[in-house]
């Protein structure tokens, strides 16, 4: 393999086996590490292209700053010795908040985090941007929408689009309450075409022209959708699924990914659609 074919994974330990077969098929080679083996084991651990997939919001407050600020240390001190290294960083569309447009975020939209988890990725974001700056190295942030498909790769999820789909394959009674009368506009993405497109982004990087040493690209699957629409549809076809809708609207509802960006470097790609999935 070329080395554009081999990286390094901080992250995502609970989905090593099924991410090692899958990126395996994908042609990508990855040394696998947990984010508690980073933190602790004071070996060289990282190489010259490197994935960053870790995330802290499991943690109390107090915890995940020290652990956050450790994170960043520790990658601060791998990858600046590094020459001309390549990181692609799995940040969040939750960096951009909410809108109270239908209108779609883009790329240089104003950052408004509205959560500790929000805030880490922004945080982290900023970190790699100075590291790669200083290093003459490559960065690709990736800003995806809410996941679904998880339920299948890890065994849980907690995103809505999968709690749907954990309720019908397994006949499961769901429950859900819905904010704001499910008037909010999202979109989504499946996993795996987040790990293809991260696999294509790592094949690929050392080809790409970089017009600075960071690029930030949304991922969505390219349609919107209004919550109540899908609910509706689900509720009348799925007897264990109650939905209870609440009327307290907010001004700030909406959050959607412009992908255009994202649509140019791929040229032809088709996503997954939530219509195939529940």
């Amino acid at each position: 393999m070329d080395k554009s074919s081999n990286w390094t994974l901080i992250g995502w330990k609970d989905a090593y086996e099924n991410l090692r077969i899958y990126f395996e098929e994908l042609h990508l080679n990855l040394n696998f590490i947990s984010t508690k083996e980073f933190l602790n084991d004071e070996k060289k651990l990282i190489t010259h292209n490197i994935i960053i997939a870790s995330t802290f919001k499991r943690y109390s407050e107090k915890i995940r700053k020290e652990l956050i600020n450790k994170f960043s240390r520790k990658i601060f001190d791998q990858i600046s010795n590094l020459i001309s290294p390549n990181i692609i960083y799995i940040s969040s569309a939750s960096v951009y908040g909410f809108s109270n447009s239908e209108d779609s975020f883009i790329e240089k939209s104003l950052i408004n985090p509205k959560s500790e988890y929000a805030s880490e990725k922004i945080f982290f974001e900023k970190i790699i941007d100075q590291i790669i700056k200083g290093s003459n190295g490559k960065c690709i942030i990736l800003r995806p929408s809410a996941l679904f498909g998880k339920y299948i790769i890890l065994g849980k999820s907690t995103n809505l689009i999968d709690k749907i789909y954990e309720s019908i394959h397994c006949n499961k009674k769901l429950d859900l309450q819905i904010e704001n009368n499910g008037l909010q506009i999202r979109d989504f993405i499946h996993i795996s075409d987040l790990l293809k497109i991260i696999s294509i982004f790592a094949h690929n990087i050392n080809k790409m022209n970089f017009s600075v040493n960071t690029e930030i690209f949304n991922l969505s699957n390219n349609k919107k959708y209004r919550l109540r629409d899908i609910l509706e549809t689900v509720s009348l076809n799925y007897a264990n699924i109650n939905i209870n809708y609440q009327n307290n609207f907010k001004n700030y509802i909406h959050s959607s990914l412009n992908s255009n960006k994202l649509k140019s470097y791929l040229e032809s790609y088709d996503f997954f659609q939530i219509e195939n999935y529940i």
